[in-house]
């Protein structure tokens, strides 16, 4: 609410009376949700009259919006995306932020935290979120049990992993126990072929040796369907 007061006169009149407490005093309050033009009509004791324009500005209010939560495994960051209606950002706490003065800033904490997001309209305005990052301390290893050669969400058979990995082996077996496939980089997979000729759809077996960032070995081996 805003009071407006006008002066000069003994009678007073205000329009429109939408959102007024009054429209006859000296002094209104107006409590509006939307921007307004009010005209005020001072009259004098010799009864003159004369009018004064008043213009209230109503911002929208701030709203700033983040995840609850994100987890990051050992190598990984987040890049922080808040929405709403905010030019300026202030997080904190700062450790483990990129620049604490951003919108998007890339986080990569050491231990679980609690980062607060305060943003700020161009007319000062502001709202505060928060979201809670969780930090997992060991890489994890995974695979699918199917999947469809030069698909587009699937091209490639690969090593799933959340985390830093070094793969030391992945092996892919057809049944009778030929190696078809084997390589040593974790960002490679198996494309269905063998000898650049197309296998045919069943049921492979595989094989993963993997060390995690902190040494751990994780060994994983089953069946995995191909499908055409």
């Amino acid at each position: 609410p805003v009071t407006l007061t006008a002066g000069g006169g003994v009678k007073y009149r205000w329009t429109p009376a939408l959102y007024l407490s009054d429209t006859v005093g000296k002094s209104v309050t107006a409590n509006l949700n939307t921007t307004m033009d009010y005209t005020v009509f001072v009259i004098d004791k010799n009864n003159c009259v004369d009018t004064i324009p008043v213009h209230l500005q109503v911002y929208s209010g701030a709203l700033v919006s983040v995840p609850d939560s994100a987890v990051l495994y050992p190598g990984q960051s987040f890049e922080m995306n808040p929405r709403g209606n905010a030019l300026y950002y202030n997080w904190f706490p700062t450790v483990g932020l990129s620049n604490p003065g951003i919108a998007n800033p890339t986080v990569s904490p050491s231990v679980n935290t609690l980062y607060y997001v305060t943003g700020t309209t161009e007319a000062g305005c502001t709202a505060t979120d928060s979201i809670y990052v969780l930090v997992n301390d060991e890489s994890v290893i995974d695979m699918a049990n199917a999947f469809a050669p030069g698909s587009e969400t699937n091209p490639l058979y690969k090593v799933l992993h959340l985390g830093t990995a070094t793969l030391k082996s992945f092996q892919i077996f057809n049944r009778w126990g030929q190696k078809l496939f084997e390589t040593t980089d974790i960002n490679q997979g198996w494309d269905g072929r063998f000898n650049n000729q197309p296998q045919p759809m069943g049921v492979y077996v595989y094989r993963v040796e993997a060390t995690t960032a902190k040494g751990k070995t994780i060994m994983k081996q089953g069946n995995l369907t191909l499908l055409r």
